[in-house]
């Protein structure tokens, strides 16, 4: 007797065991693994897009303390040179400002056999027709002075995605002007404020973002050699010979 009740328990267990499971438990089993998965792929997206977040702005601000320095490096070897014409020019364009001066700092063209101690140099924007609301920031350099120092040489592009270029002249009185020129002005500025403003969301992006990305670098620049332009020396009269 005992002996029949035990394999008719077996029985019940064994087939309760071999019970399949239902569609709607494998439907809940899909939807629960779903969730999880998603989940998951939100927390990797936002990883990777702070990721890339914190690299865009690293790499937005190392490159804009290069182009100040590459900037503050040519402005504080601003010369004067002995030239009728304007030789230190700062002026306000519609694409942003400009300026142009003669410098001793050594050429960025890498170019053995056109090297010079002094060579003019200029910075300017020019728009970037690959993104809408950008602009170029351009350097112009002329390795030989010439009677015409804002023209001429060659010009290369520093950055492409530069939003603000502006720049202001300090005068031996302290004030600042916005513009500049050493022979309506008598001499250098005493030193030359930067602003420079760079885009740091990615490219492609909106107006709208692009200028809520905007990322804005400043340094004043202070000019080491003297602001005054040098007086020709006279000459001096030549010795008459004397009759023997």
């Amino acid at each position: 007797m005992h002996q029949k009740k035990t394999k008719k328990h077996l029985s019940s267990f064994y087939r309760h065991t071999d019970k399949a499971f239902t569609l709607i438990e494998i439907m809940v089993a899909i939807t629960i693994l779903s969730i999880l998965l998603s989940m998951v792929q939100v927390v990797l997206i936002s990883t990777i897009n702070a990721r890339d977040f914190v690299q865009a702005q690293t790499s937005v601000d190392r490159m804009g303390e290069r182009l100040l320095s590459i900037m503050a490096q040519d402005i504080h070897a601003a010369y004067i040179y002995e030239l009728e014409e304007v030789c230190f020019s700062g002026r306000s364009l519609k694409e942003g400002d400009r300026l142009d001066l003669i410098t001793n700092t050594d050429t960025l063209l890498d170019s053995e056999d056109k090297k010079s101690d002094l060579c003019e140099v200029s910075y300017y924007l020019k728009t970037n027709p690959q993104e809408l609301g950008s602009y170029r920031l351009m350097r112009r350099e002329d390795f030989f002075i010439d009677d015409r120092p804002l023209d001429g040489g060659y010009s290369i592009k520093l950055y492409d995605r530069v939003a603000v270029f502006q720049l202001r002249y300090l005068d031996p009185k302290g004030t600042l002007k916005k513009s500049w020129n050493s022979k309506d002005d008598g001499g250098l500025p005493r030193a030359v404020i930067i602003t420079l403003g760079l885009y740091s969301a990615p490219k492609g992006s909106s107006l709208e973002i692009l200028q809520k990305s905007i990322r804005n670098f400043n340094v004043c620049v202070p000019i080491l050699v003297s602001s005054q332009i040098p007086k020709k020396k006279p000459k001096k009269p030549e010795d008459k010979p004397t009759p023997p």
